[in-house]
């Protein structure tokens, strides 16, 4: 009977475990302190988001900002956010921050802010009327209050303002 050489039937040599200075697993010790630093940079980045300065002019009166826009003809640019809203304070900290968006927002429509923090029965009813289900969600109206277009979720500064101005016509 010949002999196989298939290596499959050889043994193995007995496992010995890692060998001095090849083992690449972190120790529960190590593990803590990464997860530690990783815990620390995320607060620290959520922190700094949610400070970050608001440039745009926002109105929060609806009917205020509705008048207007009739009588200007000009858009509004409804921004559903609340402070709970990691995507919101992105929004805020990358894009509204900036003072040449804030401007190119004010020549192109009527910025309005719906807080929804803290629901009220007015900010339900704009939720129902407009179909919010998620925040942020950014809508140009009409100036009769007819959505022309929404968006939701984070956008960066040139999607935004080239929406708002494709949008309008």
């Amino acid at each position: 009977m010949a002999s196989s050489t298939d290596p499959l039937d050889t043994p193995s040599p007995p496992d010995r475990g890692p060998r001095p200075g090849t083992d690449k697993r972190l120790s529960d010790r190590q593990a803590l302190i990464i997860l530690a630093f990783a815990f620390l940079i995320v607060f620290l980045g959520w922190r700094t988001l949610g400070r970050a300065k608001d440039h745009v002019a926002w109105a929060q009166d609806v009917q205020a900002v509705m008048d207007q826009a009739r009588a200007t003809n000009k858009p509004v640019l409804m921004n559903f956010t609340a402070d709970w809203c990691a995507a919101c304070q992105e929004l805020k900290a990358r894009i509204f921050s900036r003072r040449d968006v804030a401007e190119q927002i004010s020549q192109l429509a009527l910025p309005l802010k719906v807080d929804l923090t803290t629901p009220t029965p007015a900010t339900d009813d704009l939720c129902r009327r407009y179909q919010i289900l998620a925040t942020p969600t950014l809508l140009l109206l009409a100036p009769d209050g007819r959505e022309i277009s929404r968006r939701v979720g984070v956008i960066d500064s040139a999607d935004l303002i080239d929406w708002l101005a494709q949008s309008r016509g």
